[in-house]
């Protein structure tokens, strides 16, 4: 359920779906989404002769997105560059086994129990994918709770996304910097070992930046500004 570009690798699946299918009989492709990779994809499934191995949807409404993805059991993405991975996410709710490059923050979403990570290379996708195929077939077989395991994947997925969760998450994240963060100097230093040409200007902006704070200072104290109260359960109380 992607863009068939590049960056989301379909130059990648091209190489792993062949080796897959001769490894894996049972296994078959249903691939979501358009671009200008397709045409790669269907040369593919040309080339190897796996039309009735390989279905390509194109695009998926959104509201159709939910019933495709209940109708596998793994959920392959070979993106090459990737921020966090909603689709993944996405997945992972509907109770789909996920397998994924480890990329970017990819291998911070979810847990083991339910992301299986891969080099971004066609062998080792194709195994992960092999392995995960084998794993799935053995827990569902002849196994009636392979619906309420499915259920409770999802809620499992939604705990870990609350927005409660997420919040106190970031909360940390900017008092660990916040923390750490240290003088003027200390910024400058660790910004001039980022690069011979974008330390020197990540060192000005920041020297620039510093001297503006300077003078808002002088313009409007901090002191002088409402800090607003906190809100952590329990503290309201301590509202008027």
């Amino acid at each position: 359920m992607n863009r068939l570009v590049y960056r989301k690798g379909v130059d990648l699946l091209v190489a792993a779906i062949p080796l897959v299918c001769a490894a894996c009989p049972a296994v078959d492709f249903v691939i979501g989404g358009d671009g200008p990779k397709r045409a790669q994809l269907e040369a593919m499934v040309a080339a190897h002769g796996l039309g009735d191995r390989v279905r390509l949807l194109g695009d998926v409404a959104h509201e159709d997105v939910r019933g495709v993805l209940r109708g596998g059991h793994i959920f392959l993405s070979a993106s090459l560059t990737e921020s966090f991975g909603i689709a993944v996410l996405e997945a992972a709710c509907c109770g789909m086994l996920v397998v994924a490059t480890a990329v970017g923050g990819v291998p911070e979403v979810l847990p083991p129990s339910i992301m299986r990570l891969s080099a971004p290379a066609p062998a080792a996708l194709a195994a992960a994918v092999a392995q995960a195929a084998a794993a799935v077939a053995e827990a569902t077989r002849g196994d009636p709770r392979a619906a309420r395991q499915a259920w409770e994947q999802h809620r499992a997925v939604a705990a870990m996304y609350s927005w409660q969760d997420v919040a106190a998450r970031v909360e940390r994240v900017y008092a660990r910097a916040a923390a750490a963060e240290g003088g003027l100097y200390e910024r400058l230093c660790r910004y001039s070992r980022t690069g011979p040409f974008s330390g020197i200007i990540f060192c000005v902006v920041a020297a620039a930046n510093a001297l503006l704070m300077a003078l808002l200072e002088l313009w409007a104290p901090a002191a002088s500004i409402d800090v607003a109260p906190d809100t952590h359960p329990g503290a309201e109380a301590g509202f008027d």
